[in-house]
C-alpha cells in the first residue's frame, strides 16, 4: 500500500530515464525495476530503480550529481548538451513526497538510480492528503486519498506573494517552479503571450523571466508590463545566458528591476526575490499612516515614473471629489482609465490599501490639515471631506491616528 502523486513519480521517472539514455550508447542497456524494500530503521519503501550500463559517473561527481546546474565532466562524445537540472528535480520532488534518491556507481561500468518512496501513512501528515475525483487516480483499498504534491498547471499557496516563472525550457522551468512554490503561490508559463494571459486574469506580485523564448522573449515581455499602467507596478527579474554588459544594459532598458545571467545560484535568486518583496512591504508600511506625505515625496522621472505619475492622478482625483457622494473605487478607476479590479490590484501592490481604504486615508488626511488651520469645527471638517457623518468620522479618525479629533485638538493647543 503506498500513498502516491502521479505527476511525481511521472517526472521522476522521465528525468532518470532521460539521464540514463543521455549516458547510455547502442547496445547498451536500460532497465526499470520497482520493488518494495525494507530500510535499516525496518520502515518499508517502494523502491524504483532505473539503472544503465552506460558510462558511469565518477566517484568525485557522484555528491555533485544532484546539485543545479550541475554536469558532469565525463561525457559521451554522442551526449547532447544538457541543463544540468534533471536530477536536481528528482531530489527535490522525492524530498517533497517524503522519500530520497539514492545513487550507485562504477565509472565505466553504469550507473544505478532509485527513487525511495514511504509506504507508512505516518510519513505525512493531514494536510498532505487530498481527494482526486478525476477517473485517473482511485483511493487505496482502505480509502486513503493520495498525497497532494506541487502540479504544474496549477499555483501551490504558501504565502501571500504571487510569482510568476516565464520559462520556455521545460527543466528549467520546472526546476524554478518546484523552488519557490514552497514560499510563494507559483504560476509557469512558457513565453510571453502566455505570461500576458496569465498577468490578465490573476494577480501576480513579481515576474522571473528567461530572455530567449519564441513568440515573445523576455525584453519584449518585460517592456510591455513595464509601459502599461495595469502592470507596471509589478517588478521583473530577468534570466539570461548571455552575461555580456550589452545583454544587461537592454534588459535594464526594458526596465528590469534585476538582472541575473546562467547559472545562477538559487539560493541568490531567492534572495533577490525576498529582497524585493520585502522593499516592496516597506514602501506599503511607509504609506500607512502618511499617505499624501509619501506620495509627494515620488519624483516623476525614475525608472518608477509610470506608477508615480499614477499615484498622484488618484489623489488629485480623490482631493477633487472629496464631498462628491459617488466617489468610490468604481467612480475613482473609470476617472483614472483603469478597471475596477486592476484599480485594486495596483493600489494592493503599492499601497497595501483597498480602493475604499485609499479614498477614506486622503480624506482623513485632508480633514486633519483642516483641523490644524483651526478654520472650521469637528463637524464642520467631517463634512467638507466626504464623510457621512461626524460619528463615522471620528470612529475612522481615531482608528487611522491613534487619538480622537478632540484629543488632537487638544493636543495641539498644549
Amino acid at each position: 500500500m503506498i500513498w502516491y502523486d502521479k505527476d511525481v513519480v511521472d517526472k521522476c521517472i522521465y528525468n532518470l530515464l532521460s539521464n540514463a539514455f543521455k549516458f547510455t550508447g547502442d547496445n547498451q542497456k536500460i532497465s526499470l525495476l520497482v520493488q518494495k524494500t525494507v530500510a535499516d530503521s525496518g520502515k518499508e519503501y517502494l523502491k524504483i530503480i532505473v539503472e544503465d550500463s552506460g558510462i558511469g559517473i565518477k566517484k568525485e561527481e557522484q555528491e555533485k550529481v544532484f546539485d543545479c546546474f550541475y554536469q558532469a565532466e565525463s561525457k559521451p562524445s554522442f551526449q547532447a548538451e544538457g541543463s544540468g537540472i534533471g536530477l536536481h528535480i528528482v531530489k527535490e520532488m522525492m524530498l517533497l513526497h517524503k522519500g530520497f534518491v539514492s545513487l550507485q556507481s562504477e565509472f565505466g561500468k553504469g550507473a544505478c538510480f532509485s527513487l525511495y518512496f514511504p509506504m507508512f501513512e505516518s510519513e505525512y501528515q493531514p494536510d498532505d492528503f487530498f481527494i482526486e475525483t478525476t477517473s485517473d487516480y482511485t483511493t487505496n483499498s482502505t480509502g486513503h486519498p493520495v498525497p497532494e504534491l506541487p502540479n504544474s498547471s496549477e499555483p501551490k499557496a504558501k504565502s501571500a506573494y504571487s510569482i510568476l516563472v516565464v520559462e520556455d525550457h521545460d527543466d528549467m522551468r520546472e526546476m524554478l517552479y518546484s523552488e519557490l512554490s514552497g514560499f510563494y503561490t507559483a504560476w509557469q508559463a512558457k513565453n510571453g503571450n502566455e505570461a500576458l494571459e496569465i498577468l490578465e486574469a490573476h494577480n501576480i506580485d513579481l515576474i522571473i523571466s528567461d530572455i530567449s523564448m519564441p513568440y515573445m522573449d523576455g525584453i519584449e515581455l518585460c517592456t510591455l508590463v513595464k509601459t502599461n499602467v495595469n502592470t507596471s507596478h509589478i517588478p521583473v527579474i530577468l534570466l539570461t545566458a548571455k552575461a555580456n554588459i550589452e545583454s544587461q544594459i537592454e534588459g535594464i532598458w526594458a526596465g528590469a528591476d534585476d538582472y541575473i545571467p546562467k547559472p545562477f545560484n538559487l539560493e541568490l535568486l531567492k534572495l533577490k526575490v525576498n529582497n524585493i518583496l520585502e522593499n516592496r512591504a516597506l514602501l506599503q508600511k511607509k504609506y500607512k499612516n502618511n499617505l499624501l506625505t509619501e506620495i509627494a515625496k515620488q519624483e516623476v522621472g525614475t525608472e518608477s515614473s509610470m506608477d508615480a505619475v499614477f499615484m498622484q492622478k488618484a489623489v488629485e482625483m480623490v482631493k477633487q471629489n472629496l464631498i462628491n457622494p459617488d466617489l468610490n473605487g468604481e467612480y475613482l478607476a473609470s476617472q483614472l482609465n483603469i478597471s475596477r479590479m486592476h484599480l485594486h490590484r495596483k493600489l494592493k501592490a503599492l499601497t497595501n490599501l483597498s480602493s475604499s481604504e485609499f479614498i477614506r486615508n486622503i480624506r482623513l488626511e485632508e480633514a486633519i490639515l483642516l483641523l490644524k488651520k483651526k478654520e472650521m469645527t469637528i463637524t464642520e471638517a467631517a463634512y467638507a471631506t466626504g464623510f457621512s457623518s461626524p460619528a463615522y468620522f471620528s470612529t475612522s479618525f481615531t482608528k487611522y491616528f491613534g487619538l480622537s479629533p478632540k484629543e488632537y485638538l487638544l493636543k495641539k493647543e498644549v
